[in-house]
């Protein structure tokens, strides 16, 4: 119920956003930090 016939509620709208999108960024940055630190490591001889 985020749009109406003839008006959207922003607030709503975006707090549903921002709970839909929060564990998708805890995760890459859980990840990215593996990420580089096996970059780093793999680029050693």
């Amino acid at each position: 119920m985020f749009f109406g016939e003839y008006s959207i509620n922003y607030g709503v709208l975006y707090a549903g956003l921002t709970l839909a999108a929060l564990p998708i960024v805890v995760i890459f940055i859980i990840q990215s930090k593996q990420f580089i630190t096996g970059m780093t490591a793999g680029a050693i001889k």
